[in-house]
């Protein structure tokens, strides 16, 4: 008997990942790479010495609230010196 194939499920079309969204949480890879622009494995390294928002895990994604995200930026905003 042939082995299944699997093929990854695209998040955007993902029923939970909408779920998500519409309770106000974004995926945690997603803020890596569109927020910090930085690719996924750096995001994941940021979030395992802290240097990244507050992740949470819903079943198997890790998600990000989205006012802490922009409460998180907020606090790194760097203001030019006089």
């Amino acid at each position: 008997m042939p082995a299944i194939k699997r093929f990854p499920v695209d998040p955007a079309e993902s029923a939970a990942a909408g779920l998500t969204e519409r309770l106000g949480y974004v995926l945690a890879d997603d803020v890596a790479v569109h927020v910090l622009g930085c690719n996924v494995k750096t995001g994941r390294n940021r979030q395992s010495i802290g240097d990244f928002p507050p992740v949470y895990k819903i079943g198997a994604r890790r998600v990000c609230r989205v006012d802490e995200v922009d409460k998180w930026i907020r606090t790194r905003r760097v203001t030019r010196a006089a």
